[in-house]
């Protein structure tokens, strides 16, 4: 697969299969990148072991050694991530979260911060000095 998980495969001792999961579930130039399911499939696991993958109660020591390893995501992981919650998410404020992300990301937003700014004003401009003492008058 690409060498932006070979690391990770190479640190954690795992079957053939489980190593093609953990390819094609974290390598962003995966078309099942971040897809449990399909990952397990394109890895060659049986369609009920997929199934226990996709649950939240999964007790499996070599997915969470994988996990472990994990921790650090490059940009691109993050890009992809919100792009595939952004097309699939079934809530639409989790889509509109992370479209707004992805705009983030892209620079397309301005961030304004409010700051509290004290300006001294002093008056530094010298005055016109008139000398009245030759002023004539006028009769």
């Amino acid at each position: 697969m690409t060498n932006d998980i070979a690391p990770i495969t190479s640190l954690v001792k795992l079957k053939p299969k489980q190593k093609l999961f953990v390819e094609n579930y974290y390598s962003v130039t995966s078309d099942t990148f971040g897809n449990v399911y399909q990952s397990a499939l394109k890895a060659g696991m049986s369609n009920s072991y997929a199934r226990t993958l996709t649950t939240g109660n999964r007790n499996l020591t070599w997915l969470a050694d994988a996990k472990k390893y994990m921790t650090t995501l490059s940009p691109e992981h993050i890009k992809r991530g919100l792009e595939q919650e952004a097309l699939s998410s079934k809530q639409p404020r989790d889509r509109i979260r992370s479209l707004e992300l992805l705009a983030k990301m892209h620079g397309l937003f301005i961030e304004r911060t409010q700051s509290d700014i004290t300006v001294n004003f002093t008056n530094s401009v010298p005055r016109p000095v008139v000398d009245i003492t030759e002023v004539d008058v006028v009769k």
